[in-house]
């Protein structure tokens, strides 16, 4: 059960009978991403594309190359840099100004977002980020501040999208955390909500758990989360999950790490819609019933 690892690959030449991914992967998100900005007239023409030198960053690149025919943008330059090797960002940030961009479209997580954004507040940098992960994950939004404002980023939750429903999941998990759900913990919990129902489909009897058993109910459950509903595709195993593409405004009912900004709901993309197309390269080897 995949909550976190998003590498094309994993649903793709990787693909496997007993590996279901929960959440997205760069394709899914970039194309919500790029989709909802052009739509509220915030994309721009010209994007720079900074992500990580590994698959990951890789798959990221490639998608943000991908769809600048269908939505009418150049990228103006592409940059892959080591992973979490970086500790000053400022010449990245000197690149990206003089590149000139109306966006700039990342991957990053972790040190490599947290110092990304922290050295374009420094240097006052003002130009809008796309971001496809990891804007909500603790300290982000706090780290870069007030030039956080107005930045995107394509989401697979959201209590605000969630309306009254979303709103008393949040308050559940706040009760037993201490804190809203955000990042991956949503993912994980509907992953948990998923199991659960896919094994009231199994009869096991007095015998052995028998995997292939859970996977094939897996395959046949769909649960309804706050954001829409949740289910698989047999052939790959990929999710159809709902995407929400965020902007952080300082109107937004949820607000993150003590500041006045928060993540307001800007477009809600069923996962029946949201879903890349089935790699090729997937040549899942399905047992027998």
């Amino acid at each position: 059960m995949n909550i976190g690892a998003e590498a094309l690959e994993f649903c793709g030449e990787k693909c496997h009978f007993h590996h279901f991914r929960f959440n997205p992967n760069a394709d899914i998100r970039v194309h919500a991403l790029v989709k909802a900005m052009k739509e509220t007239g915030e994309l721009g023409t010209r994007v720079y594309s900074i992500n990580q030198s590994y698959s990951w960053g890789h798959d990221m690149e490639n998608s943000i190359v991908k769809y600048a025919p269908v939505y009418g943008y150049t990228v103006v330059e592409k940059v892959l840099h080591d992973v979490n090797r970086i500790q000053d960002f400022a010449p990245y940030v000197a690149k990206i100004r003089a590149a000139n961009p109306d966006t700039v479209i990342t991957g990053n997580w972790s040190n490599d977002l947290l110092l990304l954004m922290k050295a374009a507040s420094e240097a006052g940098l003002k130009v809008r980020f796309g971001l496809s992960t990891a804007l909500d994950s603790p300290g982000n939004i706090a780290n870069a501040g007030q030039t956080a404002l107005g930045h995107y980023f394509s989401s697979t939750y959201s209590i605000e999208a969630g309306g009254e429903a979303g709103a008393r999941y949040a308050e559940d998990f706040k009760k037993v955390s201490g804190h809203y759900p955000s990042y991956f913990e949503p993912v994980a919990t509907h992953g948990m909500q998923f199991l659960v129902e896919a094994l009231k489909k199994v009869n096991f009897g007095k015998g052995r758990i028998d995997v292939n058993k859970i996977a094939f109910a897996m395959e046949e459950t769909t649960i309804q989360t706050t954001n829409g509903p949740l289910s698989f595709r047999k052939e790959d195993h990929q999710a159809f999950c709902p995407i929400v593409v965020c902007k952080v405004t300082r109107d937004a009912k949820y607000k993150l790490d003590g500041t006045d900004l928060g993540l307001k709901p800007v477009k809600l993309i069923p996962g029946s819609e949201a879903i890349s197309p089935l790699q090729d390269s997937c040549k899942m080897q399905r047992p027998k019933k």
